[in-house]
């Protein structure tokens, strides 16, 4: 069954997977018939595209229908991964075969012979060059058997034959050793290259079975089915519910590769530094799963972190080469030993794989200079990312509720400031007033210009503690709730745009400003420390009061629709406990998150004083629309 998710998101999920199904598919022929590596290449990062995307757009589909997705894709990407890894180390290899020196061993001299034979092959060879031109042979000396054996073993037909001994190896002299780096690199070659022949019939097989699935086509066909109903009900996919989810998907990813951050500097962190690839890679899709909610807002991010991906991509594969390489030379040496009966055979192969090694040594330690300095001119991207973040919601002006008639009371309130205890009595008293619906009026987002420096510094601390989760719940607050109950408009915010607030010290020509501009019949704002409601050309104004402010009670507003009227609830709490909880957070001044001032804290809270003695009862203030 699927969960009551927010329309938009759903529809511009679909949109998103349909693509990323389609762009798998057109993959698929030209993997298995493996002319060309780059269809390997794309299918697998469509394939990566999906996986990450899936997760994120979990509550979208039924749960079991979406599982069997992930799995299904999740397979393929491991067949597709080890044939694609293959293509890349063997283009690389080709590649750098082109700047190695071309000069060769002596002529007719292989190093991979026993080393009888070699020392005669070795005399013979220098008793023909000492011939004058005319007198040496015109065929090359013949060893009988030789080639065969040699065209076997290379094409991978070699037997291990254990009742031939080990003979020791041969050495190339030290300028051959320098100038003959080929070989050793283009056995390399071939032994990947066989691997990967060997490969291919089992990718043609994972991709079969994975077109057999269906499980492309499923997804797709589901997508199309909300792509079609979004349509048709002409839903918008860039709601507050888009914005909170991709807020909370992109900051965690990118709290993930941060991480790893402060482990990049050292050459030794090289597991971190893999892990770091991978949240970089995670959170480069996931970004680029959301680029179309921000226009081009994530474009620059999404360029740094594909930079820093190269650059541990990189980094990454010569720690692949590294590890691999010995291994590679221990192989090679037991095939030769079993086929030929001596490791001669490795004179050939050493020089070229050692270079090797030592290449990717030299070019890791340059890349990761190299991605240090590229970390520290660019981090700050990262930190304009959760600003570009947070500007959709800044533009989220408006949110339209949709109230029940059955709906007979709503309370609102505003201003909780951390104030549990408060809120709790809120509650409890509204609820004891049988009313079960509750709207919040919001409190201040940006952090007042006239604010003390300890505050503001305490404002920064607390957001930053946040998990990405509340952060984006707050910024997913509207700045307007409008809805239409019984026969009226109704209009709930923080504070108006022109008005400080709306409190009894607000002038009337003021309000009146408010009630033109704003367009409702009834206008109910939070800012304000005290209760207010004031009636002017024929629209209400009200103020719900601060919950848990100086005046030691918890206010709000409770409303009623038939008939309409705005009563002001003011019930005594705890104060003592929420000064006593607050104490465990030393950093968070108490008069700052009540909303005290300091007079007030310290009179409540001073053990020299005696307790803070609250009324026992509620006061109620009634504002009825007939009068």
């Amino acid at each position: 069954m699927i969960t009551n998710l927010d329309e938009g998101y759903r529809l511009y999920g679909a949109g998103i997977l349909m693509q990323f199904a389609a762009n798998m598919v057109s993959e698929s022929a030209g993997v298995k018939a493996g002319i060309d590596i780059e269809y390997i290449h794309r299918m697998r990062v469509a394939s990566r595209r999906l996986r990450v995307a899936l997760p994120l757009f979990a509550d979208c589909f039924p749960k079991k229908e979406h599982k069997c997705w992930e799995n299904e894709i999740k397979q393929i990407m491991r067949s597709l991964g080890h044939a694609r890894d293959l293509d890349v180390q063997i283009a690389f290899l080709r590649a750098y075969l082109n700047i190695l020196p071309q000069t060769a061993f002596s002529v007719g001299v292989p190093r991979f012979l026993p080393e009888k034979l070699l020392i005669s092959m070795q005399k013979a060879v220098e008793t023909i060059a000492t011939l004058p031109p005319g007198k040496q042979p015109q065929t090359p000396i013949a060893i009988p058997w030789f080639f065969t054996r040699l065209k076997r073993f290379f094409s991978g037909k070699h037997r291990r034959q254990q009742t031939t001994p080990a003979k020791p190896e041969v050495l190339p002299s030290k300028e051959a050793a320098t100038e003959e780096l080929r070989s050793g690199i283009e056995c390399l070659t071939l032994r990947l290259m066989q691997e990967r022949t060997a490969l291919q019939p089992e990718v043609i097989k994972a991709v079969e079975q994975f077109e057999k699935s269906k499980t492309l086509s499923s997804l797709q066909d589901a997508c199309m089915e909300i792509i079609i109903r979004g349509k048709l009900q002409k839903i918008e996919t860039k709601t507050p519910a888009s914005y909170q989810t991709a807020y909370c998907h992109i900051s965690l990813c990118r709290e993930k590769m941060m991480l790893y951050a402060k482990a990049l500097a050292d050459p030794e962190r090289i597991t971190a530094h893999h892990e770091m690839r991978i949240a970089a890679k995670k959170l480069r899709y996931t970004m680029e799963t959301y680029r179309d909610l921000y226009d081009d807002g994530l474009v620059p991010s999404i360029k740094m972190v594909k930079e820093l991906q190269d650059y541990l991509g990189d980094m990454h594969d010569c720690d692949v080469w590294m590890e691999f390489l010995p291994r590679f030379l221990m192989d090679e040496a037991e095939k030769s030993v079993a086929y030929f009966g001596n490791t001669g055979f490795m004179a050939m192969v050493r020089p070229g794989i050692a270079a090797f090694e030592e290449d990717r040594k030299a070019k890791r330690a340059a890349l990761h200079t190299d991605a240090n300095v590229f970390w520290k001119k660019n981090e700050g991207v990262l930190d304009q990312l959760e600003r570009n973040l947070v500007k959709p919601f800044e533009n989220l002006r408006m949110r339209t509720l949709s109230i029940p008639n059955s709906v007979s009371s709503i309370t609102f309130f505003a201003n909780v400031h951390a104030n549990l205890p408060a809120l709790e009595v809120i509650i409890a008293n509204a609820k004891d007033r049988g009313c079960t619906t509750f709207l919040h009026a919001g409190t201040s987002k940006e952090c007042p210009v006239d604010m003390e420096e300890k505050h503001y510094a305490c404002h920064r601390k607390t957001w930053k503690k946040l998990s990405a989760n509340a952060r984006a719940a707050l910024l997913a607050m509207p700045a307007e709730i409008r809805f239409v109950w019984g026969c009226l408009r109704i209009v709930a915010m923080h504070q108006p745009v022109e008005l400080e607030n709306t409190c009894p010290e607000t002038p009337d020509d003021g309000l009146k400003r408010l009630c033109t501009e704003v367009d409702a019949d009834v206008i109910i704002c939070g800012r304000a420390r005290w209760s207010f409601a004031k009636k002017i050309q024929g629209v209400w104004s009200a103020n719900t009061g601060r919950s848990g402010g100086g005046d030691l009670h918890a206010s709000y507003l409770l409303t009623t629709r038939d008939p309409f009227t705005l009563y002001h609830i003011h019930v005594p709490y705890d104060l003592e406990e929420t000064l006593k909880s607050l104490e465990k957070q030393k950093e968070i001044p108490a008069l700052f998150v009540v909303g005290l001032s300091s007079d007030e804290t310290a009179s409540a809270h001073s053990r020299e004083q005696p307790k803070a003695v609250m009324p026992n009862t509620v006061s109620t203030t009634t504002a009825q629309s007939e009068t």
